[in-house]
């Protein structure tokens, strides 16, 4: 149950509250300890913190394209007196004409780079602890070889968030 606070308890509990905000605590453990709402908790943690220490909201944001992104930002790059138009496209997608525009327009300039260089050593997450030597890299997947092993195989760098991790790089003697 929630009380009402006095100016003098709200002045005695917004450092606490920031305090315990800045240090990661969850939310709702913090509303529960000082009784107070989930939003008043964030918003005197928010209000508090300097920029740089608050935290991110939303979904993160994507630093390359998906293939389908590539697709359509290919297609809109192919249209020619206006045919297929962006309707067209997207229904293909099952999607808008104003998302297609979206992708489009967001990933018109990005260029494919290699995630890692021929030669670098890495983990996957998919191969735990064994390192592997990239033998031929592209932007999305790569060959590699296990250097315990000495098995060659394709991989993709992007299965799932952080799998792929440089730890070196062999040296000229190999």
């Amino acid at each position: 149950m929630r009380v009402k606070l006095s100016k003098l308890q709200k002045a005695i509990l917004k450092p606490k509250v920031a305090e315990e905000y800045e240090s990661g605590e969850k939310l709702k453990t913090i509303a529960l300890r000082y009784g107070i709402s989930i939003a008043t908790a964030s918003l005197w943690g928010r209000s508090s913190a300097p920029r740089k220490l608050r935290r991110g909201q939303g979904c993160t944001f994507k630093t390359y394209p998906s293939s389908a992104d590539i697709q359509i930002r290919d297609a809109v790059a192919a249209v020619v007196d206006g045919k297929p138009t962006l309707a067209e496209i997207g229904a293909a997608w099952k999607m808008s004409r104003a998302n297609v525009h979206r992708i489009a327009k967001k990933w018109r300039k990005w260029k494919p780079k290699p995630k890692f260089k021929d030669g670098d050593v890495i983990k996957h997450v998919k191969f735990g602890s064994m390192p592997l030597e990239v033998l031929e890299s592209g932007p999305f997947k790569g060959t590699v070889r296990n250097l315990q092993t000495q098995e060659v195989t394709e991989l993709e760098w992007f299965d799932q968030a952080g799998d792929a991790v440089k730890i070196g790089r062999l040296g000229n003697g190999h």
